[in-house]
């Protein structure tokens, strides 16, 4: 026997949370991911947390400058972004010294230190020091003029021809 139209019994229902958990399937996963603290997602969720306000920088190069660029910094392992990061964090470092700035940023152009002046200064008087003390070495061993074959040699080319002559008496070339 079977009953037809007659109406399925239902279990009984406790309270009204267990009644939108029937009425709504996903009621009952969302209450039970509320009950549990939100994990980071990433390595760098701390960081979302204390988000400071970001700038974008725009600069005009040369295509090539910019490849050739891009490859060297990717041989060093940066990204342009990292690069120009570090510069402007290379600037705040050095603000009260422009001339440290500078002197990162174009080391040709820097004007030198009161050290190195000094030093260029002494090697300068060290050089001409040398330079008389020879004179008067060939002045006491009667050596006069200059062999016209060296007149208006530069100091490399001079040097090369000297060294040049050492190593064919020395025999290392013919």
């Amino acid at each position: 026997m079977t009953q037809t139209g007659a109406a399925v019994k239902r279990p009984m229902r406790k309270n009204a949370a267990s009644a939108k958990a029937v009425a709504d399937p996903t009621a009952s996963l969302r209450t039970a991911r509320s009950a549990y603290p939100e994990r980071p997602k990433g390595e760098h969720a701390a960081k979302s947390k204390h988000k400071t306000a970001q700038s974008q920088v725009n600069a005009r190069i040369d295509a090539k400058l910019k490849a050739e660029g891009d490859a060297a910094l990717a041989a060093a392992g940066f990204t342009p972004t990292q690069a120009v990061r570090m510069l402007w964090t290379l600037a705040v470092r050095c603000q009260g010294e422009p001339e440290k700035l500078r002197a990162a940023l174009d080391p040709d152009s820097a004007e030198p230190s009161e050290d190195e002046r000094a030093e260029r200064q002494h090697k300068v008087e060290a050089y001409h020091s040398c330079l008389s003390q020879g004179q008067n070495v060939r002045a006491a061993l009667g050596i006069t003029g200059v062999d016209p074959d060296r007149e208006g040699l530069s100091d490399q080319e001079y040097t090369d021809l000297l060294r040049g002559e050492h190593f064919r008496e020395k025999g290392y070339l013919l």
